[in-house]
């Protein structure tokens, strides 16, 4: 007895280190997960009061209530932030793994056998994904397993309080994921298929449970009925051939949606899951009687459920991959079982061979999306005092990426989304903002305000994957050029970085005709006394990489020639002025400007 206690023990503190071990990688994952349309939607249906957030549910939308009404509650307690609302969905999946590993090693008479089912649903992409969504999946998981806990033990047990529990369980589903009816009807189907003697006990039990569950859901029936009406309409006034269901997220039952169904529940690797499936199967003759009743159990919950997903889905729009997640965990306990039952120098092998060639495909079934919190977060970093912020296809009538806007931007930009360009004209530093970089339209008035406003740093990407771009285009730093010797306008100068090392600055330069000669530009580093201490000549680099000549210049546009001035290792720290001149590399001659003098001073520094 106290050797079966200290293994009990074990057991747990195993499945425990895996379990907070798997929620640290969420948590450290939350930096490179970026929302879906869908959370935001979350967010902004939970923002009023709770009898708001569930009016709205019954109302405007088709969901069921209980997520809702929890993550608003969350809110309250935590506030509202995307990285808050991530560990919410964390703290319920921990939950789940460890009614995981309990089932696991309660169904196959193992610990190992559910430590074996946590690894398993730990490396899972799928469960991953949706473990850490902002949306009612986690609970879905959780309740998913917590029912086919109770479903299971109502079974052995034959008793009217476990079939009382399992009803409670049954009410929980239906007022949190009305696509949880697919697990009720694989349930049922294993009861039909496998549940012998099927008596007048067990009959009656059941129909008590799913009696109990119609009786708590009952209040909620008048809105479900008017859901189903909202579904109606929506489906007619889209012209969809299916009119039951949510025709505008499901997915048609097609050899393309159940391929991908089957890649992203095996991490691609749909050839050895039915490889184990099939060796589980093949060990039910030599295997006790509870342990081949609950493999298949476990595999009507991971292929039951899809089964009659994508079946029902051939009359109504009811598949989703996301609507039949929870398929994850039955997978998960499917393994975990056949795995734990191999012999002992097999098992571990397995095991080991499974969980590496599931983190290999894990990353390929990840979903992209655009990353508005990385681009905006790092626009506001790069972002300075009056900088304007110009909408262009970009998300301005999309409450997903102003969502995000509103919650990464640094408060002080004046954000154009009415297209109005001679606004963005009249400012001197516009970040250019698009998420259609290729139409016509976009690039026009890009073009357009390109000839005053060149563009100066590019944040985002736009390819096959996403695109999302924040441009930074800025006017010369003068609204009036000082020029020299009659020839060459100067617009103004930026001082980027100051170092022990070095000064980077960039001139801007503009010609309405191109000087006929070339001259030399000397940047300049002054002591108090006037003395020259540092010093460096040459054309135009525009960009830091292209060579200018002054004759070569093209009227009316800006060049912006970047520049850094190398410092004496021994300078003293302390003030020292920036200056700039102009003169003829062949004579030495400087050309002067307007009130005569051979420099201009551009600015006073600091050398730390």
């Amino acid at each position: 007895m106290q050797r079966k206690r200290t293994d009990q023990y074990i057991g747990w503190w195993v499945a425990l280190l895996i379990i907070f071990g798997l929620a640290a990688w969420r948590v450290i994952a939350i930096e490179t997960t970026h929302m879906r349309p869908d959370e935001e939607i979350a967010f902004r249906t939970t923002s009023g009061d709770l009898a708001a957030t569930i009016a709205y549910q019954a109302q405007q939308d088709i969901q069921a209530p209980l997520w809702f009404a929890a993550f608003w509650g969350w809110q309250q307690l935590v506030g509202t932030h995307e990285v808050t609302a991530r560990i919410f969905s964390i703290l319920i999946t921990l939950i789940t793994l460890a009614l995981v590993y309990r089932v696991g090693a309660r169904w196959f008479g193992a610990r190992r056998a559910g430590i074996f089912a946590l690894i398993a649903l730990g490396v899972s992409t799928y469960f991953f994904i949706y473990s850490l969504e902002i949306r009612p999946y986690a609970l879905v998981l959780l309740l998913a397993a917590a029912a086919m806990w109770a479903f299971e033990r109502w079974l052995r047990l034959q008793t009217w309080r476990a079939a009382l529990l399992y009803g409670l369980t049954l009410v929980l589903l239906a007022y949190t994921h009305y696509f949880l009816v697919f697990l009720v009807l694989a349930q049922i189907l294993y009861v039909i298929a496998r549940v012998r003697p099927l008596d007048v006990r067990r009959i009656g039990q059941g129909v008590a449970a799913v009696a109990l569950a119609g009786i708590l859901w009952l209040p909620w029936v008048p809105v479900f009925v008017s859901q189903l009406a909202v579904l109606r309409d929506l489906a007619q006034a889209a012209g969809a051939a299916q009119q039951i269901g949510t025709a505008s997220t499901a997915q048609p039952t097609s050899p393309e949606t159940v391929h991908a169904l089957i890649t992203i529940s095996t991490n691609g690797h749909w050839l050895l899951v039915a490889l184990i499936a099939i060796s589980g199967l093949g060990m039910t003759r030599r295997m006790p009687s509870r342990w081949r009743a609950n493999l298949w159990l476990a595999l009507s919950w991971a292929v039951g459920v899809p089964l009659i997903a994508l079946l029902i889905n051939t009359v109504a729009a009811v598949y989703s991959q996301r609507y039949v997640v929870y398929l994850s965990v039955g997978l998960a306990l499917l393994i975990g079982a056949v795995t734990a039952a191999l012999p002992g120098r097999w098992r571990l092998l397995a095991l080991t061979i499974f969980v590496a060639l599931s983190l290999a495909g894990f990353a390929d079934q990840l979903p992209v999306r655009t990353p508005y919190r990385d681009i905006y977060t790092a626009l506001s970093a790069a972002g300075a005092p009056g900088d304007v912020i110009y909408l262009s296809r970009a998300g301005e009538n999309d409450n997903h990426a102003r969502w995000q806007m509103n919650a990464y931007l640094a408060p002080g930009f004046e954000i154009i989304a009415d297209h109005d360009l001679a606004a963005a004209e009249s400012a001197r530093r516009v970040w250019y903002l698009t998420g259609d970089w290729f139409a016509t339209s976009v690039r026009e008035t890009f073009a357009q305000l390109e000839v005053t406003h060149p563009v100066q740093q590019v944040i985002g990407q736009c390819d096959r994957d996403w695109c999302y771009l924040a441009q930074l285009m800025e006017a010369p730093p003068l609204a009036d050029p000082l020029i020299f010797g009659g020839a060459l306008p100067f617009w103004g100068v930026d001082v980027d970085a100051v170092t022990e090392a070095a000064v980077d600055v960039r001139l801007w330069w503009r010609v309405d005709h191109a000087p006929l000669v070339d001259y030399a530009i000397g940047l300049q580093l002054l002591a108090a006394d006037g003395r020259l201490v540092a010093q460096t000549d040459g054309p135009i680099r525009h960009y830091g990489t292209q060579i200018v000549e002054t004759s070569q210049m093209t009227p009316g546009r800006i060049y912006i020639d970047h520049r850094r001035l190398a410092l004496p290792p021994d300078l003293a720290a302390g003030a020292y002025a920036l200056a700039l001149t102009v003169y003829q590399w062949w004579d030495g001659e400087v050309l002067t400007l307007v009130d005569g003098s051979e420099r201009l001073r551009l600015d006073t520094l600091t050398r730390p």
